[in-house]
């Protein structure tokens, strides 16, 4: 009596839209954008200080970190937009996401920290 096995759960569904990957992939490889804006000078190093901003941090909302986060831009000598988009480029994969902070807050912050820290490090 043949009988045909029940589908993997991978199988049922087409891969994920590449906006949902942040919540759908452990650590989401970055797109070629996003490694373009990885790939700027000063902005790996800047991560790697970055991820302790958010390890600090009471809370990660954007009024408890951005102030920080200038502060260590300006310290590096690096635009504010590209240390965001680096930090964008490593908690989701990509340049284009929903607000940023509201993604940190839904990661969480040991989510955050390690994509960043694991970012800063490759």
């Amino acid at each position: 009596f043949y009988h045909k096995r029940t589908p993997a759960a991978g199988e049922l569904a087409p891969p994920p839209p590449a906006q949902a990957r942040m919540f759908c992939e452990e650590n989401p490889a970055p797109d070629a954008t996003a490694a373009a804006s990885l790939a700027k000078p000063g902005v790996r190093e800047a991560l790697a200080a970055g991820a302790g901003i958010f390890e600090s941090a009471a809370t990660l909302d954007h009024a408890a970190t951005e102030p920080a986060l200038r502060t260590l831009s300006d310290e590096r000598k690096l635009k504010f937009k590209d240390l965001m988009q680096g930090v964008r480029a490593a908690i989701t994969g990509g340049t284009v996401s929903p607000p940023l902070f509201d993604m940190i807050g839904i990661l969480g912050k040991e989510r955050t920290v390690r994509r960043i820290r694991g970012t800063s490090n490759a």
